[in-house]
């Protein structure tokens, strides 16, 4: 990003190459899998990045920083349009996993992240979706580690037990 910054063009379609894809698919998980939708957010995204090279501290890291970026975007968008409730169109097709009982958790599981909280569902798609550390998770969302650790806690129990069905040694 310090090259690009400095007018390498090339540094600009490296960053674009190594991080293009992840954030295709952070912006399809949590926008209920709209492809449409995702990809546009993906172009605004690497839009404010060429606007907002400046505001780039090279001390930090620029994973934190452009997942920092698109949960922003995020935030935004659902203030603005309640996306979660228009996002995906009753007739537009979901794309998830070819095994049925696959398919029915991933809508479960987004059910009930739907039904925590935006807080909660970027942490958990942040960390397991996204692969992203517990410190890379706080930097994104701007908030501590402990707070970071304490949702997964909450959210992880949650699930547990509102999922209950997919494993079967766990009772309600």
């Amino acid at each position: 990003m310090e090259l690009y910054a400095k007018g390498d063009t090339r540094a600009f379609e490296t960053l674009y190459g190594l991080y293009s894809e992840k954030m295709y698919y952070f912006f399809l998980r949590s926008l209920n899998y709209n492809h449409d939708i995702a990809g546009d957010f993906l172009q605004e995204l690497f839009l404010k990045v060429i606007e907002q090279k400046s505001n780039f501290d090279p001390a930090g890291s620029f994973q934190s920083w452009i997942y920092r970026i698109a949960s922003n975007m995020l935030k935004n968008e659902y203030r603005r349009k309640s996306v979660r409730a228009t996002v995906l169109p009753a007739d537009e097709k979901v794309q998830l996993p070819a095994d049925p009982d696959e398919k029915i958790f991933a809508v479960r599981l987004m059910e009930e992240l739907d039904r925590m909280g935006e807080g909660h569902r970027e942490v958990f798609i942040l960390r397991f979706r996204q692969e992203l550390k517990i410190k890379e998770v706080a930097e994104v969302m701007g908030i501590s580690e402990g707070t970071v650790k304490s949702r997964l806690f909450h959210i992880i129990k949650k699930l547990s037990v509102n999922l209950s069905e997919f494993n079967p040694g766990v009772e309600k």
